[in-house]
């Protein structure tokens, strides 16, 4: 399971709101594991059979997500290798 800026923010978000939430809720609440998921945090990637997966890359000094018209050619561009990315609400591919 791969992280997303929904899930670990929004945890995050509440307890900035809630202090008294610190250290009785966090990611582990949603139980990823107990249902066979092994959990890759937010801003992590991992590598499945030489395809690089992440909810997101970064791009440039900012560090936000790659984005735009042709989110595939623009990873394949930067990463120089297969790709899979959560964050992109579209489909789109590039060779």
């Amino acid at each position: 399971m791969q992280g997303g800026n929904h899930d670990e923010a929004r945890i995050e978000k509440a307890i900035q709101c809630s202090p008294e939430l610190e250290g009785t809720l966090s990611i582990k609440d949603l139980q990823y594991e107990h249902y066979g998921w092994e959990y890759v945090p937010y801003r992590n990637s991992i590598v499945i059979e030489g395809i690089y997966c992440s909810h997101s890359f970064p791009s440039g000094v900012m560090g936000q997500p790659v984005s735009g018209l042709n989110v595939a050619s623009s990873l394949l561009a930067k990463n120089s290798v297969s790709t899979i990315v959560g964050h992109c609400h579209l489909f789109d591919y590039a060779v």
